[in-house]
């Protein structure tokens, strides 16, 4: 299902409204996947690697880390911030649009290089201390392009 609804987002022919849904569809799989999977994991991992996956998930989920409830939380983000995260958020999805659909690898160049783009954006939003606390969260760098499939290409 998720893959499905992944394969859905990538289609130019939605409405902002329509997008908007199946964001908030992949969202619920996401966190019903997570909320499955997360304890089983932490039974067979140490307490050092559930942090590294933990930091490399933020790391892959780039700017979109910071629309994760615990990222939120731990971060403290305010109402305003959480608006202007979103409104950033909402500009960049409609400039990688363009480049949905494109063969090779200059149409994911360019939307790694948006990603970065809003990352940077996004986390300029934060205060010092936040911002200190989120690279904390993300740990040391991950070399996403190891990773196979749409989620390698995504990491910022």
């Amino acid at each position: 299902m998720m893959n499905a609804l992944g394969s859905d987002l990538r289609r130019n022919d939605l409405s902002p409204q329509d997008r908007e849904q199946l964001h908030a569809k992949l969202a619920k799989v996401n966190k019903a996947i997570s909320d499955k999977f997360r304890p089983k994991l932490e039974t067979i991992l140490n307490k050092d690697q559930v942090v590294r996956l933990r930091e490399i998930v933020f790391q892959v989920a780039g700017p979109e880390a910071l629309n994760d409830a615990r990222v939120v939380g731990d971060l403290g983000l305010s109402n305003e911030q959480l608006d202007q995260i979103a409104s950033i958020d909402n500009d960049y999805d409609k400039k990688r649009l363009e480049f949905r659909g494109g063969e090779g690898e200059e149409p994911r160049a360019k939307v790694d290089r948006l990603r970065h783009e809003q990352l940077v954006k996004v986390t300029g939003i934060l205060t010092k201390e936040q911002q200190t606390k989120f690279a904390k969260m993300r740990g040391k760098a991950f070399d996403a392009s190891k990773m196979q499939g749409e989620f390698g290409r995504r990491g910022t």
